[in-house]
């Protein structure tokens, strides 16, 4: 029997340890089975816009389109202006 190659780069060990990292800062079940879910399809080669109908797949088109379109955009400054005043309520 032969012992398989299975050295990775240290840049790849410190990403997969941060990664870690930050999954144990997540205690919410529903996020952390979402996030499960999208790795195993990622670790599996599955493509998630294959099961999405083709007009769900044309609006997102649309959607990437129009972003960037500037023209109708809200500065970040703004949007937190306007977030600070509905917190207040």
């Amino acid at each position: 029997m032969v012992a398989e190659d299975i050295s990775i780069s240290p840049a790849v060990a410190q990403l997969r340890g941060e990664i870690v990292t930050m999954l144990t800062q997540i205690e919410d079940e529903d996020e952390l089975l979402d996030l499960f879910h999208y790795l195993k399809n990622l670790v599996n080669g599955v493509d998630m816009l294959e099961d999405m109908p083709p007009h769900a797949i044309k609006e997102l088109e649309i959607a990437i389109e129009e972003s960037y379109d500037e023209s109708d955009t809200v500065p970040h400054e703004e949007v937190m202006k306007m977030a600070r005043e509905w917190a207040k309520g």
